[in-house]
C-alpha cells in the first residue's frame, strides 16, 4: 500500500456508506478510472477545508472502535432515535476483519480512528462493506479514500466483476461510486420469512407445506435444548431428512443425498478429513452459477467463527445446492435470525424446484437452531429466484441499489437462482 495520503474531497460516503459489493472486472482501463477519481478529488479539495487522514490496515485492536463508529454511522444516517441501537446484537466488524484482516482498511485522524471498510473477495467477484466513516467527518473526502486500497485488492485479486449495494434514495452515495467506475443497475430486496417448528403442534398452527416451513401465529422456537445441530431431522417434501449424511458422493466426498433428491446436510458434519474436497465440490457448483464465482471463504468463515452453517443441498449423490447462513447474535443476522449470507442452485431443468428445495432446507435449519426468521437477498435482476421467494413466502423489508463495474449484469441474469444481498 501506498504511504499516508492526505486530501480534501466534498463528495463522501455518508458515515452509513451501505455495505458495498463489488462485481467489477479488473481491467486496463482501471487506471483511466482511477485518474478520473483523482482527478474529482482534486477539485473538491479547492472548496474544502484541508483534512489530514492516513490509510492503513485495520488492526484488531480497531475493532471495537470501528464497530462503534459503523453503528454510529448508520444510526445517524437512518435517522434512529438513539443511532448505537443500529443492527442490534449482529456483528458485520469483527465477522468480516477475521475473515480477512488483510482486506480491512482504516482511516485515521491524528492517531484517532474515524472510519473503516472491507473488502470481499468470492473468486472472480468482489465486493466491499460496510463503508463507514464517522458523522463529524461526512463530506470531508475520508470515503474516498478508503476506497483507493479496496480498488488494489481487486485488481490483485483479478475481480472479472466488481460492485456495492446502496441507499436507493441517495444520490450522495451513488454521486461517491460512480467516480470509481460503478454504475447504478438492479434494486435488491432484503427478504424476511417467519418460521416455525416443522412439526404439526396442536393449536400452534405451524407445518410443512411443499418442503417450506410455514408459521402460524404461534410458532415456537424449534430445537428444545437450544443447542445447535443437536434436533432430529425432519421431513422435506422431495425426501430430504436433514440428518446426518451418510450417503458417499462424488469424488469420495460424503454427501447425504442417499440417493434421493432433495436431502440436504450440514457444512458442520463434513469430517475433517473431507473437507477440502467438499470445498472443491462447493466452488464447482458456484462456477456453474458464473465462471469464477467461489464462496469458499464464506463458507470457512462461518465454520471457523462458528456463525452458524451451511446447508448443502443434494440430488442423489450430487450436490444442487448451496446456502452460507449465518445465525443468532454475534453473527450478521442477529438474534432469532438466520441470515442466508449467499446462496444458489445448480443451473438446468430442476433449477426452479431445487431452489425452493433450499429455501425449505435453510427454513428447517433456522428452526433447528431456535431461530424464528430468515433473511435473504433477492435481486429483481434475477427474476425467477426472486419470484420463488414471494411464492414461498417471503416479505420485502427494504429495497436497496446495486452498482456495479463494469456495467454489465455479472450473475444478476433471468434464469439465476441465487441469493445474496452485498451489504
Amino acid at each position: 500500500m501506498e504511504a499516508p495520503s492526505t486530501q480534501t474531497a466534498a463528495a463522501e460516503l455518508s458515515a452509513a456508506a451501505a455495505p458495498t459489493a463489488t462485481t467489477a472486472a479488473a481491467q486496463p482501463a482501471a487506471a483511466a478510472q482511477n485518474a478520473t477519481a483523482t482527478a474529482a478529488q482534486t477539485a473538491a479539495a479547492r472548496t474544502a477545508a484541508a483534512v489530514t487522514i492516513t490509510i492503513r490496515p485495520l488492526l484488531e485492536a480497531d475493532l471495537a472502535e470501528a464497530d462503534r463508529i459503523m453503528r454510529l454511522a448508520f444510526g445517524t444516517f437512518l435517522k434512529l432515535p438513539d443511532p448505537m441501537t443500529f443492527m442490534g446484537d449482529a456483528n458485520y466488524v469483527h465477522t468480516r476483519w477475521r475473515a480477512d484482516p488483510s482486506a480491512a482498511f482504516a482511516a485515521e485522524r491524528e492517531g484517532q480512528l474515524v472510519g473503516s471498510v472491507f473488502a470481499t473477495c468470492w473468486g472472480s467477484v468482489g465486493f466491499f462493506g460496510p463503508l463507514t466513516v464517522h458523522p463529524d467527518l461526512w463530506d470531508k473526502g475520508v470515503a474516498s479514500l478508503l476506497l483507493a486500497p479496496v480498488m488494489e485488492c481487486f485488481d490483485r485479486w483479478k475481480i472479472r466483476h466488481a460492485g456495492l449495494v446502496t441507499f436507493a434514495e441517495s444520490s450522495k452515495h451513488m454521486g461517491l461510486y460512480r467516480k470509481f467506475g460503478f454504475w447504478p443497475r438492479f434494486l435488491t430486496g432484503l427478504m424476511g420469512k417467519e418460521v416455525g417448528p416443522a412439526e404439526d403442534a396442536a393449536g400452534g398452527g405451524t407445518g410443512t407445506r411443499g418442503g417450506m416451513v410455514v408459521a402460524g401465529p404461534s410458532a415456537a422456537t424449534g430445537a428444545e435444548d437450544g443447542t445447535r445441530g443437536e434436533a432430529a431431522g425432519r421431513s422435506m417434501a422431495g425426501g430430504g431428512t436433514g440428518a446426518r449424511g451418510e450417503g458417499l458422493g462424488r469424488s469420495g466426498v460424503r454427501g447425504g443425498g442417499n440417493g434421493v433428491r432433495g436431502g440436504w446436510t450440514r457444512f458442520s458434519d463434513v469430517p475433517a478429513g473431507e473437507r477440502e474436497a467438499m470445498l472443491s465440490l462447493c466452488s464447482g457448483l458456484t462456477d456453474s452459477i458464473y465462471e469464477g464465482l467461489d464462496l469458499e471463504r464464506e463458507i470457512r468463515a462461518v465454520a471457523d467463527q462458528r456463525l452458524g452453517d451451511t446447508v448443502l443441498l443434494w440430488d442423489g449423490d450430487t450436490l444442487a445446492g448451496l446456502a452460507v447462513c449465518h445465525c443468532g447474535a454475534g453473527s450478521e443476522a442477529g438474534s432469532g435470525t438466520c441470515y442466508i449470507k449467499a446462496g444458489g442452485v445448480r443451473p438446468g431443468a430442476n433449477a426452479g424446484a431445487d431452489f425452493r428445495l433450499l429455501l425449505g432446507a435453510v427454513e428447517e435449519l433456522a428452526v433447528q437452531e431456535g431461530l424464528t426468521k430468515v433473511l435473504g437477498g433477492a435481486n429483481t435482476g434475477r427474476k425467477e429466484a426472486y419470484e420463488a421467494m414471494v411464492e414461498c413466502g417471503y416479505r420485502t423489508n427494504l429495497h436497496m441499489i446495486i452498482m456495479e463495474k463494469p456495467n454489465e449484469a455479472g450473475y444478476n441474469n433471468p434464469g439465476v437462482y441465487f441469493i445474496d444481498d452485498w451489504r
